[in-house]
């Protein structure tokens, strides 16, 4: 199997390289070889800055570094380092936002981690997984937007209308697993649960999306666009977006089945992210569920056909998690410099204190109502999951590039320093603490498993 990586290790750097060229070809002044052999290089130090003197799980270690990276670059333009401020104003004048990250780099991050989650085990916990990843982010979504609502006006903090709040709401519900699980294996926990988590986060990342787009469509359409509208939109949506998905897998897997050859994989993959996505639009249903499911079914078929190294790894798992891992390292860079372009910081701390506290209890609310009521079922939990998917439910790149793709408005720089706030304190605070609570969880009693199913 090292064989075989390493003999298509140079045509997968160059499908990365291609693969960043569709993404960032407008995002600088300077040549795009340039551009991308920057994001490369400065990936490349951060993952080996981090394995030999952070030692941190590699998702953290890396989002870590590059927050660190971000708040420099801030300071840079608060000094006039360099100038930095006028490149900076420059260079954020040419990114389009919406287009890159909602319709370029969204689909594929969702992709890949379809992609890695095993669909059989996903099943055995359907009804855990789907009550967590609808009903949990409904709840989360409406107790983070009329909490911050409620809070803001009442402590006289920020203006920010009910909906801006609740689009707010929306995308910062969705949660990043890919650091918690690494932690996870590394603590021994039990397998049901890592797959319950990352089960729950894939499917609340594409029910996120969907809520912020039907909530932003009422902001934009006001009183024109009624609640039982949006309704009926998310209905469309989330449905057409999980049958044209089945359609793009069984398509997907049948070009996969024609060929022998690893080079053609991560093209064809490629291709059923980028070119499902955009069919999907065409469509009128969510392409971001539609690429879930579409890799949850390639991820599938890529266990059951497909050698693995010693690892567990295939060619094809390497190939989408490096660029799984590039995206989440540019949405970092581009919100520092999204806050570096700020004129001032008009959010106070106390906002974004209070900010980071509601979202907390949200999350413990979201998850306990799901809980209890599949518990009063009979359906059987570890003792400890609460504290697992609430302390444990980190934010990542998702809701950033969400954040990013709102259009220019004084709303928008509010949400951005909120978002950034919620996102530090999750992967600082919450990512390095969370091994050491797992472990002192893990000491005091052995957590039963889920259901009867074995680690991949």
């Amino acid at each position: 199997m090292r064989f075989l990586w390493h003999n298509n290790a140079s045509l997968f750097s160059s499908l990365n390289i291609l693969f960043l060229t569709l993404l960032i070809g407008e995002l600088a002044v300077m040549q795009i070889p340039q551009l991308i052999a920057i994001l490369l290089v400065a990936t490349a130090l951060l993952s080996v800055i981090n394995e030999k003197f952070i030692k941190m799980p590699l998702s953290i270690g890396v989002m870590v570094i590059t927050m660190v990276a971000s708040l420099l670059i801030l300071l840079a333009g608060y000094w006039d380092w360099f100038h930095a401020d006028h490149f900076v104003h420059q260079l954020v004048k040419r990114i389009d936002f919406s287009e890159t990250l909602m319709h370029g780099m969204l689909s594929s991050m969702l992709f890949a981690g379809a992609l890695h989650t095993n669909l059989t085990k996903l099943w055995q916990q359907k009804w855990a997984i789907f009550f967590l990843a609808i009903f949990g982010t409904f709840i989360s979504t409406a107790l983070v937007g009329y909490g911050i609502y409620y809070l803001f006006n009442g402590l006289g903090l920020v203006e920010l209308p009910l909906l801006y709040c609740l689009l707010f709401g929306a995308l910062i519900s969705p949660t990043d697993p890919i650091a918690v699980l690494a932690i996870m294996r590394r603590v021994g926990a039990p397998a049901d649960l890592e797959i319950l988590i990352s089960g729950e986060s894939l499917f609340n990342d594409g029910v996120g999306v969907v809520l912020f787009a039907v909530i932003g469509a009422m902001i934009l359409g006001e009183s024109q666009t009624p609640v039982i509208t949006g309704a009926v939109l998310f209905a469309e949506e989330m449905v057409g977006g999980i049958l044209f998905g089945l359609l793009l897998g069984w398509v997907g897997n049948w070009l996969l089945e024609q060929v022998y050859d690893y080079h053609m994989d991560a093209l064809i993959t490629l291709a059923v992210s980028f070119g499902g996505y955009q069919m999907a639009l065409v469509l009128g249903v969510s392409g971001l569920i539609a690429v879930v499911v579409a890799g949850l079914m390639a991820g599938q078929y890529m266990r059951k056909y497909y050698p693995a190294d010693e690892l567990g790894r295939t060619p094809l798992d390497i190939f989408w998690k490096i660029i799984d891992e590039l995206l989440n390292a540019i949405l970092f860079v581009l919100i520092g410099l999204e806050l570096m372009s700020f004129a001032t910081i008009s959010v106070p701390v106390l906002a974004m204190s209070v900010v980071i506290l509601v979202v907390l209890v949200a999350r413990w609310v979201s998850v306990l109502i799901p809980i209890g009521f599949l518990k009063l079922c009979r359906h059987p939990f570890p003792r400890h999951v609460m504290g697992f998917m609430t302390w444990g439910g980190l934010r990542g790149g998702l809701p950033i590039a969400l954040v990013l793709s709102l259009p220019q408005s004084e709303a928008r720089e509010t949400m951005i320093l909120l978002t950034y706030a919620v996102v530090a304190f999750s992967i600082i605070i919450q990512g390095l603490s969370i091994s050491p609570l797992m472990r002192f969880w893990m000491r005091n009693e052995k957590l039963p498993a889920i259901s009867p199913s074995t680690r991949d």
